[in-house]
């Protein structure tokens, strides 16, 4: 693996995490009836590659899943993330 594939890996390990300790924050503020985290800061967080993460967690803690936007946009924010970067890696750019 070259410096681009690994740094393409480390970055989807942190986004990841980062997503998914902010989805469990506010699953816990939801049940302990808390300042939640805003719906935008999770949003951007998806699209900044921790959309995978952040399903992941809604469905094995039954977070959210009754919101179209995430259980729809989310699967979808990641298919366009892995098209991207297939097309950038079938054309040789990593």
């Amino acid at each position: 693996m070259n410096a681009v594939s690994w740094f393409l890996f480390f970055y989807y390990l942190i986004t990841n995490f980062i997503a998914i300790m902010f989805t469990v924050r506010d699953n816990v503020a939801k049940i302990n009836d808390r300042k939640r985290v805003p719906e935008a800061v999770l949003m951007v967080l998806a699209v900044l590659s921790g959309g995978i993460g952040m399903f992941l967690t809604m469905l094995i803690s039954h977070h959210m899943t009754d919101k179209r936007k995430y259980m729809i946009g989310l699967p979808v924010v990641f298919i366009v993330e892995f098209l991207i970067i297939l097309i950038l890696k079938l054309s040789g750019v990593f």
